[in-house]
């Protein structure tokens, strides 16, 4: 994967790490608020439904208080309190198919007439009646009657005696013939002496109720469903059909526990619809009252704040994002720069540096991009060295090789110098060989022993010139020796000064991988506390990460520039043990120079004591004959000192060729060197600076 790959990896990272953080915020508040919108709605449903039940409740309250106060008002009436056993009784009378009490004068009719004139002032009235205690009955309207209807033993009657002539409203009762519910409501009667004369009762129809039910509306479409303590519907303004019906035929299981329970809300489904139901039991009556209303339409303001959370929170999701790619852009552009600065200095390209932007920084980044800067500033300024030392260790190897190349041709030309010197020795010696074995002829040669000594003394002078150019020689060899040492010291301290920046190289490198492996151990610190920090820390987990990436890529490249330091190293030692050799060899051609040297001085003495015998033979040579056992002796010396000579020459002659030979290894380790040099300067050239 690329470097902008894995940033924009990273950008990615970013994003779904730090979205969350803002939309699940978003969205909780969001269903928070919706939640507890909905929660408000229905309060305010279930605040608002009970004030209108309460209202209900208050208003059939009120009717039927002002029911049992017409009925206390009829009982009080003055006619009604002197009824007596005059009073038409139905008790033995059977086929009764309509009731005269209008037409029966006396007081029956008087107090007929008092029902009738109530009924027309409260048109509401069903029925209004009376039952005495002798079995008497007068009902408004005139209506039939049952065989032996006898009052006394019906419910209303017995009501009122089992509370003591108080006032009692009975439950509601289906009346077939109204096809209605009636309720009634009775009270005793008693005469002016306060003896129990009767009951006092008065019928209103619920179809009131209904009417009244219906006019109240909970919201647009809610409605209220009014029930006895029985459980039968009295009331049901969307359904009149269930009128005086269990509320259990509704099929709705959460109207099971409303008998059981005085006041509770909850929600139920009907014909796949949703509702909210709230009940409520009057405290007077025990009457229980359901308010109804459809869900999606109490909902339906939380709908439409639910539509615009949720287009706050797709606003808030776009919105986020893009903050958060300008945020990461700011965070992941400066590394994606860092990485390829890392990458350029990675091919060896010391010439480009950080911007300024980066470098002005006061974070982490700054802090990071003039780390790099600084570590491009030290490697530049070392590898400035190595080529410059390079260049002049190059240099110095070049003037090296120049030298040997002289002192080994310095070498060859004294080599063939001792050659002819050995050969001068050699002839030398056969010719005092030949004096010799011609002793004994010495005196009838007298005259040639003089052109003899000539000769002899020609080729002292020739062995002291060629004598002294040997001497000249050594002198010129060693001081070429003495300049090549100084050479190979000279190289020799510019390897261990190369052997020594290799090192500081290698201090460099150790310090940059430290630097990596803090690093490193920082970018696990902030993941271990991104980790502490929870989901509110993943995202710089994520970046922490990528922080020990580049360190670990750091520590590789800091590796391989330590692997090549450390080839330099070895290559610089194995020079430095080349150019020790180099230097022993160097003692040892010194040491056979100065022998050489030692050997020179005694051929130089040996010409001058040859110089002294020729002059001493010059100066006897009259007396050659008489002194020629001395001259045979002299003779004898002489060519023992020639085979000396020769066997030193031969020796000078072997150290030359000996020397010759070293001077041609210095040359190969010189070469091999400036090969190593020559290698270390391409290294070199990679980096550019």
């Amino acid at each position: 994967m690329s470097k902008k790959g894995s940033f924009s990896s990273l950008k990615k990272k970013m994003i779904f790490s730090i979205l969350p953080i803002v939309i699940i915020p978003i969205l909780i508040i969001g269903m928070y608020i919706n939640q507890r919108f909905k929660t408000t709605l229905k309060n305010q449903f279930l605040e608002a439904s009970s004030k209108e039940i309460l209202q209900v409740d208050n208003a059939i309250n009120m009717y039927f208080e002002s029911v049992s106060e017409n009925a206390n008002m009829l009982a009080n009436n003055s006619i009604i309190k002197k009824a007596d056993d005059s009073i038409t009784s139905y008790v033995d009378k059977t086929n009764i198919k309509k009731m005269t009490p209008s037409q029966n004068g006396g007081m029956e009719q008087e107090i007929y007439e008092i029902f009738n004139g109530f009924a027309k002032s409260h048109p509401k009235s069903s029925y209004v009646y009376m039952a005495t205690k002798y079995g008497g009955y007068i009902q408004w309207p005139e209506s039939g009657t049952m065989d032996n209807y006898d009052p006394r033993k019906r419910p209303f009657y017995e009501a009122v005696l089992k509370n003591n002539g108080k006032t009692v409203r009975t439950s509601p009762y289906y009346y077939p013939a109204d096809d209605a519910v009636i309720i009634s409501t009775v009270t005793s009667i008693t005469d002016t002496n306060g003896e129990f004369l009767g009951v006092q009762g008065l019928d209103v129809s619920l179809k009131s109720l209904t009417e009244i039910t219906k006019n109240i509306k909970i919201g647009k479409n809610g409605y209220i469903i009014l029930l006895d303590n029985n459980g039968t519907i009295l009331a049901h303004p969307k359904n009149s059909e269930m009128n005086f019906k269990n509320i259990s035929e509704l099929n709705i299981e959460e109207f099971n526990n409303v008998l059981s329970k005085d006041n509770d809300n909850f929600e139920f489904v009907e014909k796949d619809v949703s509702y909210y139901g709230n009940l409520y039991t009057s405290p007077s009556s025990g009457w229980k009252f359901i308010a109804i209303i459809q869900k999606d339409e109490l909902m339906t303001l939380a709908n439409s704040i639910n539509n615009i959370i949720m287009v706050l929170v797709l606003v808030s999701i776009i919105l986020s994002s893009l903050f958060i790619m300008l945020f990461a852009n700011k965070f992941t552009n400066p590394l994606l720069k860092i990485s390829e600065q890392l990458k350029t200095i990675s091919k060896g390209d010391f010439s480009i540096k950080l911007s300024s932007n980066l470098m002005n920084r006061n974070d982490e980044i700054g802090i990071l991009a003039n780390g790099i800067n600084q570590m491009q500033d030290d490697l530049k300024n070392l590898v400035s060295q190595i080529k410059d030392s390079s260049d002049t260790l190059s240099h110095t190897f070049d003037n090296v090789v120049q030298m040997t190349e002289e002192n080994k041709n310095t070498i060859n030309e004294i080599s063939r110098a001792i050659n002819e010197v050995a050969m001068s020795a050699d002839d030398e010696a056969k010719e005092i060989e030949d004096g010799a074995n011609n002793v004994n002829d010495l005196a009838e040669s007298i005259n040639l022993v003089s052109d003899k000594i000539q000769d002899i003394k020609d080729l002292a002078i020739k062995s002291s010139k060629n004598n002294n150019v040997g001497l000249d020689t050594i002198n010129t060899l060693i001081e070429k020796s003495q300049e090549v040492q100084s050479s190979v010291t000279h190289v020799n301290n510019m390897v261990v000064e190369m052997d020594r920046m290799a090192e500081e190289i290698g201090v460099i490198t150790d310090t940059i991988a430290n630097i990596s492996e803090q690093t490193n151990l920082l970018a696990l610190n902030a993941a271990i506390e991104a980790a502490r920090a929870g989901e509110e820390g993943r995202g710089f987990a994520v970046v922490a990460e990528e922080v020990r990436k580049l360190a670990e890529q750091s520590n590789a490249s800091t590796q391989t520039i330590k692997d090549i330091i450390n080839k330099i190293q070895l290559q610089s030692k194995t020079a430095l043990e080349g150019i020790n050799k180099a230097r022993e060899i160097t003692d040892e051609q010194d040491t056979s120079v100065m022998m050489t040297q030692s050997s020179f001085q005694e051929i130089s003495s040996s010409i001058e004591g040859l110089y002294e015998a020729v002059d001493n033979v010059q100066s006897y040579n009259e007396d050659m004959n008489i002194k020629k056992d001395k001259l045979l002796d002299m003779i004898t010396n002489l060519s023992a000192l020639s085979e000396e000579t020769a066997a030193s020459t031969e020796e000078v002659a072997a150290s030359s060729e000996e020397q010759s030979a070293s001077m041609e290894t210095i040359l190969n380790y010189v070469i091999n060197l400036n090969s190593l040099v020559d290698e270390l300067k391409n290294h070199a050239k990679k980096f550019k600076i």
